[in-house]
C-alpha cells in the first residue's frame, strides 16, 4: 500500500557519512597516483537526489595528457580507463573492477560503493564546458555536461522550495519498487533520465505537500505524453529522447505505465 506516509518517507535523502568518506578517500588515492586536472562529484550524491536503496558515489576524474580529435576518434581516450585502473589498483589496499565506462569499487563497512569515471575536458562549438569519455560497452565517445546538470537542478529546487529534489527521490524509490516486483527491468529508467524527465515538468506542479506534489507531477506527465519528444536533459544542451545516448521512448512509456498501475492498484 503506497500511502502518504510512504511517499513522504521516500522523499528523504539517501546521503550518508559513508558517501563522504568514500569521496574524500578516493580523491586522495587518485591524486596521489595519476595526472589529474580536477575531481568532482556527479550523479545522485552530487545532486542530492540519492535514495537509500540504489545510490553509488559517482566521481568524475578529469585527466591530463589525453585527447579527442574532431572526429571523436581517440585511441588515447579508449585506453584512459585502463591506465587509471592500473595506476590505482591496489593503492592503499583498495581493489577495483572495470565497468563499461567506469572503474568500480564495491564498497566496504567504511566506504560506500563508488563509480569512478575517467574523462577529459571538452568544450563544444558554443563554448559549453563539459567532459568526454569512452563507453567501451557501446564502443563510442560520450559527451556530457554534469556541472550544468547540477547547477540547473539546484536552481529548479530553489524555485520549487525544495520540492523538486524530494519528488525526484520519490520517483526513484518507486522505480526501485517496480524493479523489485519484476514490473520493469533495471535498465528501463536510469536515474539520470528520471531527473531529466522531472526537470521538464513545470515548476508550479511541485506543490508544498509531497503526496499532492507527486500526484500533480504524475498527472502532468500522463496528460503530456506526446510532448516528451521535445524535452531536454537537465543540462539544457542535449535532447532527452530519440538521440544515440538518450532515453528510449518505449522504455519511458513502459516506466510511466508501470507507475500508473502501481499507484492505481496499491
Amino acid at each position: 500500500m503506497i500511502d502518504d506516509e510512504q511517499l513522504i518517507e521516500w522523499s528523504y535523502s539517501g546521503k550518508s557519512e559513508y558517501d563522504t568518506n568514500a569521496y574524500n578517500r578516493f580523491q586522495e588515492v587518485i591524486f596521489k597516483n595519476f595526472d589529474v586536472e580536477e575531481i568532482f562529484l556527479q550523479g545522485s550524491y552530487a545532486n542530492s537526489t540519492g535514495v537509500f536503496t540504489s545510490s553509488d558515489v559517482d566521481i568524475v576524474v578529469v585527466c591530463n595528457g589525453y585527447y579527442l580529435d574532431s572526429y571523436y576518434r581517440s585511441t588515447d581516450l579508449r585506453r584512459l580507463k585502463y591506465d587509471l585502473y592500473d595506476a590505482i589498483e591496489g593503492s592503499f589496499n583498495f581493489h577495483f573492477e572495470l565497468g563499461g565506462k567506469t572503474i568500480k569499487y564495491q564498497g566496504s563497512q567504511k566506504y560506500s560503493p563508488v563509480d569512478i569515471l575517467p574523462c577529459i575536458r571538452y568544450t563544444n562549438r558554443n563554448g559549453d564546458a563539459g567532459i568526454a569519455f569512452y563507453d567501451h560497452s557501446r564502443k563510442t565517445v560520450i559527451i556530457n555536461y554534469p556541472k550544468q546538470h547540477r547547477d540547473n537542478g539546484t536552481e529548479k529546487n530553489k524555485r520549487t522550495d525544495g520540492m523538486y529534489k524530494k519528488t525526484v527521490r520519490v520517483f526513484k524509490n518507486l522505480r526501485d519498487c517496480l524493479i523489485d516486483e519484476g514490473e520493469i527491468e533495471r535498465k528501463t529508467a536510469p536515474s539520470y533520465f528520471l531527473e531529466c524527465l522531472l526537470y521538464n515538468v513545470p515548476d508550479e506542479y511541485y506543490n508544498g505537500y509531497i503526496p499532492d506534489g507527486f500526484t500533480s507531477v504524475l498527472g502532468w506527465l500522463t496528460s503530456n505524453k506526446s510532448s516528451v519528444i521535445h524535452f531536454r536533459c537537465q543540462n539544457g544542451i542535449h535532447r532527452l529522447f530519440n538521440t544515440p545516448n538518450g532515453w528510449n521512448l518505449r522504455d519511458y512509456y513502459i516506466f510511466l505505465n508501470a507507475i500508473q498501475r502501481l499507484v492505481r492498484y496499491a
